[in-house]
C-alpha cells in the first residue's frame, strides 16, 4: 500500500474516512523514519576491514624515515640493532630502534600485508601498495627546535598529503584505510624533562599543546577522507632506563620501581587524550575511532610479565647498553659495537636499549592492540582480530639476522 501524504495544497478541502486512514498511515511512516534516524543517523560509517595502513609516530613506529633523512642515525643503530629478526625484503636491515620487529610490523603481519616501507625512501609506488610509514624517530607532537626540528607530527601529515598526491599505484579507499597515530607526544615530555623541567613544569608547558596537535591532525586527515583512526596514548616513560638513570636519585619511585611523579604527569595527559577521543566521536560521527591504552597495557606486562608473558622487567635494565645500574651510558650506546654489552636473552626482556622495547615486548603490546585488550571503541571493531580474522601465527617466528651481516653500518 502506498500512502499519499499530500503537499499541503489541499488543506482546505474536507476529509472523508479514507483521508483519516491515509493520515494515520502517514503518521506511522513518519514515526518509522524518525526511529530509523535515531537508531542509525548518529552511527559511524559501516566498518570495512582495512586493506591499507597509514602510520605516524616516533621511534616506536619508525621503520627508516629518520635514517633516510639524517645519515647520523645510521651510526646510532649499528651493530646490535635488528639482531633478532631478519626482514625478508631487506636482510641485515638495522633501521628500527629495537632488536627486531616493532608493533607496526606485527600489525602488518596480522593483516597479511608486507612490512610497510618508510615514506622518506621515496620508492616506486609499487612498494606502497598496502601502506606507508611516515613516523620519524625523535618525532614530537609539536615543533621542537632540538634535537630534530624537522621531525614533528605536522611534518608527517604534510608528507602524507604529498604522498597521496604523487601515488600512482592501485586505488586506495582512504575512507576505509587504517590511520594509526601511536603514542605521539612522549618525546615532547622526555625532552622537557631532559632540559630540566620538573614534571609539574612540563605539564604546564605541554598541557593542551599535544592535544591540539593531535586534533589538528585528525581534522586534516578527516577533511582528506580518512574515516578510521587508531590513536594510542602515551607509555609510562618513568619506567625507562633513560629516565631512571637521569632522575632516580632525586625522584621518588612507585612500588614497581618507576618514577612516580613523571608517570603521574603522563597519566594526566592520557586522561585528557581519552576525553579528546570521546569528543572526536561526537564531532565526527561518521568516523570510527579506536583508542589503545598502551600505558595500562605496558604496566600489566611490567607487573605480571615474568609469570604471564615470559618477559622480565629485570629492574628496568636495558638489554643492550654501556653499563651502569640500568645498562645505559650516554657515551656508550647500544650501537657502539663491541664496546656495548648485550644480554643473552632479549626474547625475555622488556627494554632493548635505553628507551625502546624489545621485539618480545612489542609482540605482547601488538597482541593486546589487535585483539581488543585495553582498546576502547565500537564493540564490533575494537577486537580487530575477531572483526577481520587476523592471523597471529607469524608472531612467534624467530628469524635472527645472519652473523654474516655487516656490523658497522645500517642498511638504508
Amino acid at each position: 500500500m502506498v500512502f499519499n501524504c499530500g503537499s499541503g495544497t489541499d488543506k482546505y478541502r474536507e476529509y472523508d474516512s479514507m483521508d483519516a486512514r491515509r493520515v494515520a498511515g502517514c503518521a506511522k511512516l513518519h514515526l518509522s523514519l524518525v526511529l530509523l534516524i535515531l537508531v542509525f543517523g548518529q552511527s559511524a560509517t559501516a566498518f570495512v576491514c582495512p586493506d591499507y595502513i597509514y602510520v605516524f609516530g616516533d621511534s616506536l613506529t619508525d621503520v627508516g624515515n629518520a635514517h633516510a633523512e639524517l645519515p647520523i642515525f645510521n651510526t646510532v643503530t649499528n651493530y646490535n640493532y635488528g639482531m633478532s629478526y631478519s626482514f625478508p625484503d631487506r636482510p641485515c636491515e638495522r633501521t628500527r630502534f629495537s632488536d627486531g620487529r616493532l608493533l607496526i610490523d606485527y600489525t602488518a603481519q596480522a593483516f597479511g600485508v608486507p612490512f610497510l616501507q618508510p615514506y622518506s625512501r621515496h620508492l616506486h609506488s609499487s612498494a606502497y601498495k598496502h601502506g606507508v610509514n611516515f613516523a620519524y624517530s625523535g618525532g614530537t607532537a609539536k615543533f621542537t627546535p632540538i634535537p630534530f626540528p624537522t621531525f614533528f607530527l605536522e611534518r608527517e601529515v604534510e608528507n602524507y598529503f604529498k604522498f597521496r598526491a604523487s601515488y600512482s599505484g592501485p586505488f586506495v579507499n582512504v575512507s576505509t584505510a587504517l590511520h594509526m597515530i601511536p603514542e605521539i607526544g612522549a618525546n615532547d615530555y622526555i625532552y622537557a624533562f631532559t632540559l630540566g623541567l620538573s614534571p609539574a613544569e612540563a605539564n604546564a608547558k605541554l598541557d593542551g599543546l599535544i592535544l591540539r596537535a593531535i586534533e589538528r591532525t585528525v581534522e586534516k586527515l578527516h577533511a582528506g577522507g580518512a574515516r578510521f583512526f587508531y590513536i594510542f596514548n602515551l607509555p609510562p616513560v618513568g619506567c625507562t632506563p633513560f629516565m631512571l638513570t637521569l632522575f632516580s636519585h632525586r625522584s621518588p619511585k612507585d612500588q614497581f620501581g618507576c618514577l612516580s611523579a613523571h608517570n603521574s604527569v603522563i597519566e594526566i595527559a592520557n586522561g585528557k587524550l581519552k576525553a579528546a577521543v570521546d569528543e572526536y566521536r561526537r564531532k565526527w560521527p561518521d568516523t570510527i575511532f579506536l583508542h589503545y591504552d598502551s600505558y595500562g597495557a605496558a604496566l600489566e606486562v611490567i607487573q605480571t610479565g615474568p609469570a604471564k608473558y615470559g618477559i622480565d622487567a629485570d629492574g628496568f635494565r636495558a638489554c643492550c647498553g654501556g653499563g651502569g645500574p640500568y645498562n645505559f651510558n650516554p657515551f656508550v650506546l647500544c650501537g657502539s659495537g663491541k664496546i656495548a654489552n648485550v644480554c643473552p636473552d632479549p626474547e625475555h626482556k622488556l627494554f632493548w636499549d635505553f628507551i625502546h622495547p624489545t621485539e618480545a615486548f612489542f609482540r605482547v603490546m601488538a597482541t593486546f592492540a589487535l585483539s581488543g585488550q585495553y582498546v576502547d571503541g565500537p564493540p564490533e571493531v575494537a577486537n580487530l582480530k575477531a572483526a577481520c580474522n587476523l592471523d597471529f601465527s607469524s608472531f612467534a617466528q624467530s628469524i635472527p639476522n645472519s652473523p654474516s651481516c655487516p656490523r658497522d653500518t645500517a642498511v638504508t
